[in-house]
């Protein structure tokens, strides 16, 4: 069959070319092969993706007969298979490139089909629970944020960003090299009370490692207070959860910024920050947070005790301590405090302690601290 259909073919070539027939044409030959490449387009309906956002596991199908799928993924040939499932860990939109084949060869055109995943899981701790009622964050107005973008401490534009609702997306085209040098701050309407303590998580991926990425959560106007300031390192396109429990809102927060800083980021790194929970510390919401490493301490009398024994003497002296202190505007109007050692400890006496003005009248605040 092939073959007479190949005679037939160049027979018709033969004919057009001594003129007896017009408005020949080679698809018009291509035609006579019954046995044609397929027609990608023809396959349109044929192509189903089910996505179970439960397991973040999409499965692919392709319906048709005496053709089959090749499914592209990343530019890659996946899959033949007329059926098959594929994990998915991150929150995003995806596509697949379908291209439909047979015998003869495979399609020249494509067939590009998206789908969704609606949220990462992570393979560890993925944080507190982020559509918990307390979440300040889900009823939380957020403005635009501000940025401090200062390659070498000399600042450019800032980075192109985006936020759908519920993640942020922050690309930097340009390396940093010192914490502070890629501020992003974000100033919502979240209040936070005074003297009450709180959790927090997020989600956080970038396409290239940063050896360190500062997450500071303070009230606005006043970066000094805050109920974290911690730098994280961020691994290469691998999601991690960064997290904290009961930091204390030492101030009233009439509006809580967060300050995230990328400093130390690699040219052309994207940043996703998602899944952001910010909740009184009063309210469980059941996570139970990863075991931090364990540690058993030892007698202070125990030969282990590198401190047993040690000798050391008071005063500015090789092996002595030395005491500094300012004053609440960094001006040097507090006096310096009085150190009393004891036999395996010292007391330090501050007469007025620099972070807190004296009620009027009241004189002078006493604060001690023992180590």
């Amino acid at each position: 069959m092939k073959l007479n259909i190949a005679k037939i073919a160049l027979a018709a070539t033969l004919v057009c070319s001594t003129g007896v027939f017009t408005g020949c044409s080679e698809e018009k030959v291509y035609e006579l092969d019954a046995y044609a490449v397929p027609e990608a387009s023809n396959y349109a309906d044929a192509i189903t993706i089910d996505v179970d956002q439960e397991t973040n596991i999409a499965t692919f199908k392709f319906n048709g007969e005496g053709v089959y799928p090749v499914w592209i993924i990343d530019g890659k040939t996946y899959s033949t298979a007329h059926s098959f499932s594929k994990y998915y860990r991150k929150k995003g939109e995806y596509n697949v490139e379908v291209k439909i084949a047979n015998g003869n060869g495979m399609s020249q055109g494509t067939l590009l089909k998206t789908f969704e995943i609606n949220k990462t899981i992570m393979n560890g701790f993925s944080g507190y629970q982020y559509d918990y009622e307390h979440n300040l964050w889900l009823t939380a107005t957020q403005s635009e944020p501000s940025f401090y973008y200062a390659p070498g401490w000399a600042q450019i534009d800032n980075p192109a960003y985006s936020f759908n609702g519920d993640e942020y997306n922050v690309s930097l085209p340009s390396a940093t090299t010192d914490q502070w040098q890629a501020q992003m701050h974000v100033t919502t309407d979240i209040v936070l009370e005074e003297g009450e303590t709180y959790d927090w998580s997020m989600i956080v991926t970038s396409t290239k490692g940063m050896g360190g990425m500062t997450v500071k959560i303070h009230p606005e106007g006043d970066d000094g207070n805050f109920i974290v300031e911690k730098r994280f390192e961020i691994p290469e396109n691998e999601p991690i959860c960064l997290y904290g429990s009961e930091g204390l809102a030492n101030v009233p927060y009439d509006k809580t910024v967060f300050t995230f800083d990328f400093g130390g980021c690699a040219d052309g790194t994207d940043v996703t920050i998602e899944n952001i929970v910010i909740k009184n510390h009063k309210y469980d919401d059941g996570t139970v947070l990863p075991a931090g490493p364990s540690c058993t301490f030892v007698d202070v009398n125990s030969d282990d005790n590198l401190w047993k024994g040690v000798t050391f003497v008071s005063g500015t002296e090789a092996g002595g301590y030395e005491t500094w202190t300012s004053g609440a505007g960094w001006d040097g109007d507090v006096t310096e405090p009085t150190v009393t050692i004891g036999d395996n400890n010292y007391t330090i006496y501050y007469p007025r302690c620099s972070r807190y003005r004296p009620v009027e009248g009241s004189g002078e605040i006493p604060h001690r601290h023992r180590a």
